[in-house]
């Protein structure tokens, strides 16, 4: 990986917007210049392989977000433009260059961006990008009324592709963390409806919801995992005892009660 000039990096940046309305060009332009930045002490070629076709470069995060930034501003006033290189740079299969098409949706519609995030996600299954989906899902999605973010991630986590119960529980993390406190009964109602059984990445998720509910409302998330342990749910009652540590000294005691022979 070259030593990053910053001048030389805003230099190159800014040459980005000689193709400002020729998407093509725009893709093969951003993927030389992450290229050129790509860290190639990892793989020859500067390419690493994830799960599904993801490839990353391995470039540094300030360059990306300067990147990501700047074309942001440079397409501010053109959200046709935008959706257009956003789809261009997903195509491509980089995880750097989809971090920036992710980025490219403030610039459309709150519409046009949550249908396209919700697209995007089905395509993946690099936990990385769809973290980054999540969160600007979530991010779009506040600024709805809850009522209407509820009933998405329960038409998400009740359906049959896999890929949107990890991408609902992710955005649920956000919401537990984010939303009014008044909001809670909500989400809990919705991790009723999760399946547990088959999908490895789907617990883990879970357990670290119930982690972060647990620090929210420990009097909510307690209720929440004894009617499950008193339901016979042995997955639910798996997870309580690895977070029991989580709940202060009243829940922690009604659970391990719940949880004894």
């Amino acid at each position: 990986m070259p030593a990053v000039d910053p001048h030389r990096l805003n230099s190159q940046i800014a040459q980005l917007q000689d193709v400002l309305h020729d998407p093509v060009a725009m893709r093969w332009r951003v993927r030389d210049l992450l290229e050129y930045y790509s860290d190639r002490t990892r793989r020859p070629g500067g390419v690493k392989r994830h799960s599904d076709a993801t490839r990353s470069f391995g470039v540094l995060k300030p360059i990306l977000l300067e990147l990501q930034h700047s074309l942001v501003t440079m397409l501010a006033d053109d959200s046709d433009a935008a959706l257009s290189i956003a789809n261009e740079l997903w195509d491509e299969g980089i995880r750097e260059m989809r971090i920036v098409a992710i980025g490219l949706l403030d610039n459309v519609s709150p519409d046009v961006s949550l249908a396209q995030i919700e697209h995007w996600t089905g395509l993946t299954e690099d936990p990385k990008i769809v973290e980054k989906l999540a969160a600007m899902s979530f991010a779009v999605w506040k600024t709805a009324p809850q009522a209407e973010l509820f009933q998405k991630i329960k038409q998400w986590i009740t359906g049959s592709n896999i890929a949107y119960h990890t991408f609902a529980l992710l955005v649920l993390r956000r919401a537990a963390r984010d939303l009014e406190m008044d909001h809670l009964p909500h989400i809990f109602d919705l991790l009723k409806d999760v399946a547990l059984q088959n999908q490895a990445s789907t617990r883990s998720l879970f357990l670290k919801l119930l982690q972060d509910l647990a620090v929210e409302s420990p009097a909510e998330t307690a209720k929440f995992l004894l009617n499950r342990i008193e339901g016979g749910d042995l997955v639910v009652k798996r997870m309580a005892r690895e977070i029991l540590s989580v709940f202060p000294a009243r829940q922690r005691s009604r659970i391990k009660q719940a949880l004894s022979p």
